[in-house]
């Protein structure tokens, strides 16, 4: 079973290989789902790549987040230089980035990234036919699902068994796009989800998911046909990568102890679960509760000392202070002495008291000061007379600066050179950071010289940097430079708006009150207690069946079983979810992409028209922009929602507050409800997405709007056709989605 370990930056990637990972995974500076990492610069990862070759160590390249048509170029060339430089796998997320592979990189392997949401055998099959080596299990997926996976031959199977967890299903979420623009499905994720959230008269971290550990269960898991046990941490820092790959490491040779999970308890800002894998309930919390590992309690205070019964902890560890089981306060580096039978730790604080508990915990996050060597500089400063030499020392060599200066003798006209030292490092210099600096003599120049200093300094790194960027190689392929920038099929100016509905989407539960307000084309959803409605219909509307975007294997065996006995009386099947498609097509249904299946670009396109997609959908999330540009060269019929409440995410995890219709809003103002399909919640926007009038350089066939959410469909499409909406939302129509 390779052990699998996060790398966000080359520190991290040195300490996984020497705790003992067998492949890692990290992120270039462009196209992977956490942008906020340090990331890797070509020349670290070419480093990276000799040592992990002598060590027998696999690195896996994440290219794991959708991609407009403006990103298309700098993605391809990306991955030719990775062709050529050599790779061991891609993980991957993005249509057009596995038909680009497939097409004209036929050597270089690709797993499919968690953000694909496999979570049942079908998808897993149609992974393999694609030519993926590998998928990444959706974290929702149960250990008896699992089993499933397990008896297939291929593809590999990888898991999440440590790290952060997210409450939506991953690929799926659009709150942090919805919020403020930037997409979780593109690397920016905002973390909305960890903020206390109103539902009803309480006010809690509704959505914060507890951390997933599954160190006590690595035996059982070993049981299983799992080619890859995968820890969760990009954004995680050295110590915490190379102390949890090593902890791992052990119990899978050795076997668990107690000891080890004690070890672990460190190394979490959150509250631990066994995540989706053993249960779907109490996922979630505050994280105001006690952990990390205990070390006693406080027995006295006084004068600004903390006395507690003896203990050690580790140089870079930090306090967490507890009081009646809730979380009040932490120390980092603490200051610690001896005090007889006793320590004692010097605090500022006079909040703490006799009696609250202390644990032991080591501190996650990143510090980007000293994890991105490839944006760090030093500087010398050396005076000589009137004339102050400048020294700036960058990764890939140094340059001098001469700079004329009057030294000033008077002490409150002058600023020393701490004081520019310091505005240096506040200031951030073209994204780069100071480590280090030298000077021979602290003189005092005018404050306005300090200034000077600056923009000059910051002047020449940045002319320094465009010199010694790192570039990509021009693409040469003819054949694959027609495919990334398409063809425009430019038919004239057409508006798009509530005027220009000819499809609704409605519910099962619907269908009844619906049928003689329907338009050309029907979509019903979840329509399995409602099949013989369906069957009874004889209107004029063409009835499409849509399959829910997350199907687990005991749901899907039996919603297509369903589905078969309505064959001839429906028009086409709307997927949600591209493992779905296997069964359309074998079975001859007409298919039809849903917004399920997300489309960012018209590559994406070209694969779902190989795949036989009748028509496609773009994503809810994309700018017009970006939505223009997909219409304008796409090659199937477009359907275009312009009437909907946004279901900004889904999640399997069960609570009380999750039932159906309750809502939730957060101090921002965003407001959610929730309905149920099954086992999963989908929490959707309370203000409605609309399209009202907007024009497009091509033709919209499919105009859909949306009423499974309304709880009166036939006021609300009598509101549609009056056009009278106040209060709706355009979401990232008129912003730039990032």
């Amino acid at each position: 079973m390779e052990l699998l370990s996060p790398a966000g930056s080359f520190e991290s990637f040195l300490k996984a290989v020497e705790n003992g990972c067998n492949a890692v995974y990290l992120g270039l500076k462009f196209f992977n789902a956490r942008k906020p990492a340090s990331n890797f610069s070509i020349k670290e990862y070419l480093e990276a790549k000799k040592i992990a070759k002598d060590k027998n160590v696999k690195i896996y390249v994440t290219f794991n987040t959708d991609l407009k048509d403006n990103d298309l170029e700098k993605a391809v060339r990306m991955i030719t230089l990775l062709d050529e430089i050599g790779v061991d796998g891609l993980i991957v997320k993005d249509f057009s980035i596995i038909f680009i592979l497939k097409e004209y990189f036929p050597n270089i392997k690709f797993h499919l990234s968690t953000q694909f949401g496999v979570c049942n055998t079908d998808s897993a099959i149609f992974a393999d036919s694609m030519g993926a080596e590998r998928v990444i299990l959706a974290r929702e997926v149960s250990i008896d699902e699992m089993k499933d996976f397990a008896a297939l031959e291929k593809p590999e199977i990888e898991i999440f068994a440590q790290g952060s967890m997210c409450f939506s299903f991953s690929g799926r979420c659009l709150l942090s796009s919805f919020v403020g623009g930037k997409s979780a499905n593109r690397g920016v994720c905002q973390a909305p989800c960890r903020v206390s959230y109103n539902c009803g008269d309480k006010n809690d971290s509704l959505f914060s998911m507890k951390d997933l550990n599954l160190i006590k269960k690595l035996d059982e898991l070993k049981k299983l046909n799992i080619s890859c046990l995968k820890i969760e941490g990009r954004l995680k820092n050295p110590r915490w990568v190379g102390d949890v790959t090593n902890i791992y490491r052990k119990v899978l040779d050795d076997g668990f102890s107690g000891e080890f999970e004690d070890r672990l308890k460190m190394y979490s800002g959150r509250d631990y679960s066994e995540g989706f894998v053993y249960g779907l309930k109490n996922l979630t919390s505050n994280n105001n509760n006690e952990f990390g590992r205990f070390l006693g309690d406080i027995l006295e205070i006084n004068q600004g000392k903390m006395i507690t019964n003896n203990f050690t902890i580790d140089c870079d560890s930090s306090i967490r202070i507890t009081r009646n089981g809730k979380f009040c306060g932490i120390i980092y580096d603490p200051v610690i002495d001896e005090y007889g039978e006793n320590s004692i730790i010097k605090t500022s604080n006079d909040y703490y008291e006799v009696g609250d508990k202390l644990f032991e915990i080591k501190v996650a996050k990143q510090n980007k000061d000293n994890e991105v060597p490839d944006r760090m500089f030093d500087l010398d400063f050396n005076f000589d007379n009137d004339s102050l030499n400048i020294i700036v020392k960058l990764p890939f060599g140094n340059f001098v600066k001469d700079i004329k200066v009057k030294k000033i003798v008077k002490e409150k006209r002058g600023a020393d050179l701490e004081l520019l030292i310091d505005k240096i490092r506040e200031s951030g210099m073209v994204n780069q950071r100071l480590r280090n600096s030298y000077f021979n003599e602290n003189i005092s120049l005018a404050k306005s010289q300090i200034n000077n200093i600056i923009k000059d300094l910051t002047s020449l790194i940045s002319l320094e940097l465009k010199r010694n960027r790192e570039t990509l190689p021009d693409l040469t392929n003819q054949k694959l430079i027609n495919l990334i920038s398409g063809i425009e099929n430019k038919i004239g100016h057409l508006q798009i708006g509530l005027a220009n509905i000819n499809t609704l989407r409605i519910t099962g539960k619907q269908f009844e009150v619906m049928k003689d307000f329907l338009f050309d084309y029907s979509i019903v959803e979840q329509f399995e207690d409602h099949i013989e409605k369906i069957k009874n219909y004889n209107g004029k509307s063409k009835i499409i069946i849509s399959l829910y975007p997350i199907l687990f294997n005991e749901d899907y065996t039996e919603i297509k079983q369903i589905v078969l006995s309505l064959k001839e009386k429906i028009h086409g099947i709307e997927i949600n979810d591209i493992g779905q498609i296997e069964f359309c097509r074998q079975n001859g249904f007409k298919v039809f992409g849903g917004p399920g299946i997300s489309v960012y670009n018209h590559v994406t396109v070209k694969f779902l028209q190989k795949l036989g997609i009748h028509s496609i959908h773009p994503a809810y999330e994309l700018d017009k922009k970006a939505i223009e540009n997909l219409i304008q060269k796409s090659e199937l019929p477009v359907s275009m929602t312009v009437y909907t409440h946004i279901p900004l995410f889904f999640s399997r995890a069960e609570d009380e507050r999750f039932n159906i219709g309750n809502e939730f809003s957060d101090k921002l103002g965003t407001e959610l409800i929730t309905t149920k399909y099954r086992s999963i919640t989908n929490f959707y926007s309370k203000k409605p997405f609309i399209i009202s009038d907007i024009s497009f350089d091509n033709k919209v066939d499919y105009v859909i709007a949306d009423l499974s959410y309304e709880r009166d469909p036939i006021a609300t499409i009598k509101q549609i056709k009056n056009q009278k909406f106040n209060d709706y939302s355009t979401f990232n129509l008129m912003r730039n989605l990032e």
